[in-house]
């Protein structure tokens, strides 16, 4: 067999391969007509919210390519969202369409999750309010762009992510 041929079948064979060595995320929106706040302003059309929802959904994968261990699969149900910042429409009626960043409106999300290793082993299963009364002054959100609507609300998930999987054997990693 000629060396093109090796290194071809090489190939193939590592592309079939690596997706099945990957980590796996998958994010499930639970009845997301009810979540309190998935918008970014009071004008926000469903075509944005399922925007929004396709931006966090692609954000936990790349969190999960990060921080879950070759192999794992991770299922994620996200009951509620409430995103950093909030509404003040009583400040002014031009402030209608802005969100007001403050202490008094923390990112707020309730997820469900269950980590299993690649052999199906669960590792962790739990339910929680991921939020973070500090998001604000909280390292993290600057490597994010100004423009990125979601730079606080990535932050504090990111946080949350590493915190809770990026650990051996699921030991959270709390204060890396």
């Amino acid at each position: 067999m000629s060396r093109e041929t090796t290194a071809s079948l090489l190939l193939i064979a590592c592309l079939v391969v690596a997706p099945a060595v990957r980590a796996d995320v998958s994010v499930r929106f639970e009845h997301p007509e009810n979540y309190k706040d998935l918008q970014l302003s009071a004008g926000s059309t469903p075509k944005i919210q399922a925007d929004l929802m396709n931006q966090f959904s692609k954000y936990f994968k790349q969190l999960g390519e990060l921080y879950l261990p070759k192999g794992d699969k991770l299922e994620i149900v996200v009951w509620n969202i409430d995103m950093a910042g909030g509404f003040e429409p009583w400040r002014s009626p031009n402030l209608i369409w802005t969100r007001i960043l403050s202490d008094l409106y923390p990112p707020r999300y309730d997820l469900q999750y269950r980590w299993t290793d690649a052999a199906g082993r669960v590792k962790a299963e739990q339910r929680e309010l991921v939020t973070d009364l500090n998001y604000r002054a909280m390292v993290g959100f600057t490597e994010f762009s100004p423009q990125d609507a979601l730079r606080y609300d990535k932050a504090t998930l990111k946080r949350w992510f590493r915190s809770r999987f990026a650990g051996e054997a699921g030991q959270p990693l709390l204060g890396k």
